[in-house]
């Protein structure tokens, strides 16, 4: 199964971080993982060298964000307030909080994705994790989360599990984690002609593709099974290579080729039978939120769209938008 190729190729450390309360009680924003990018990031500019800091900072410039923006709408002036590329390396952070209102003790689960080049545990350790720590002891308002936790817990995807880093704010730094650990139990025999049964994209986070006034979805904005999988091109692509092509079939290895093309041709016919789709927050990344679904999903396509989950499809994907599971 060549589909496999595209885990067992990009290097990717996933971080599972716990941050327990410890005051009566915090509010998350609505756009929690924007605040966290953007805090996170002035605190990592802070710990760095001059010159290493002076790029870090360039992505937090509000002009500098603007000029972006105009650039990728055809020079319009659209404000945008979560911009495509906010930290200069390729991260994603994905937030499993359910409410906004945490009391004391309780945890805030967050994850973290280094990808391509920037999995670099090293760089965590030396960097983002010093950053998170700072921020836990400086407050910044009586509801707010900085300076009301404590780093509780941070484990590293290894296979389908999840090895302990810090527990109980002790960490491990006999602990070496592998850019390509996290794929390790991935194979041939994850994949069978059972699991067909799956047939709904639900979406666990907002997402966003061609830029859309938020109204009612249209069918022809709906992301169908091929707007998966060239995005999961895409940003395989950018992450392993940094290669960036008008033509899909360009960023592929020949290896690969007539496989990919195959099950293109098969998620080219492949019709979304109903959909459940609304707007999603205004004040928070991503336009839209809900579920589609499939008469069925080939089992061949299933790795492709594992991968789609990980790394995340679509626009604003360092915010978490774009990740789903299939039901």
């Amino acid at each position: 199964m060549k589909s496999l190729f595209f885990m067992h190729s990009t290097k990717l450390i996933r971080y599972l971080i716990a941050w327990r309360v410890n005051t009566s009680m915090v509010r998350l924003p609505l756009d929690f993982s924007a605040l966290l990018s953007k805090t996170l990031s002035k605190a990592i500019a802070d710990r760095l060298s001059t010159k290493d800091a002076r790029v870090w900072r360039k992505c937090l410039d509000t002009e500098r964000q603007q000029m972006f923006n105009a650039s990728a709408t055809g020079g319009t002036n659209i404000k945008d307030n979560y911009p495509e590329t906010p930290w200069p390396i390729h991260a994603i952070i994905l937030p499993h909080t359910s409410k906004r209102n945490y009391g004391h003790n309780e945890t805030i689960l967050w994850e973290l994705k280094l990808i391509g080049d920037n999995a670099d545990h090293g760089f965590f350790l030396e960097a983002i994790l010093p950053a998170m720590e700072q921020l836990s002891f400086e407050p910044k308002g009586r509801l707010n989360v900085w300076g009301h936790f404590d780093i509780q817990h941070i484990w590293v995807a290894n296979g389908n599990a999840w090895d302990p880093l810090i527990v109980d704010g002790q960490l491990n730094l006999r602990y070496h984690p592998k850019p390509l650990q996290w794929s390790s139990h991935f194979s041939e025999r994850t994949y069978t002609r059972e699991m067909t049964h799956q047939k709904n994209l639900v979406f666990l986070t907002p997402f966003e593709f061609a830029p859309q006034h938020v109204g009612q979805m249209k069918d022809q904005f709906l992301p169908d099974m091929t707007i998966l999988l060239e995005s999961l091109i895409r940003r395989w692509s950018f992450f392993t290579s940094s290669k960036i092509q008008k033509e899909i079939w360009d960023l592929l290895p020949a290896s690969i080729l007539s496989e990919v093309k195959k099950a293109w041709e098969t998620a080219s016919t492949m019709k979304i039978q109903s959909y459940n789709i609304s707007p999603a927050l205004k004040d928070a990344p991503g336009l839209w939120k809900g579920e589609l679904q499939y008469r069925e999903i080939p089992f061949f396509l299933l790795p492709y769209l594992d991968m789609a989950a990980i790394l995340h499809v679509g626009h604003k994907t360092h915010y978490g938008c774009g990740t789903f599971v299939m039901c």
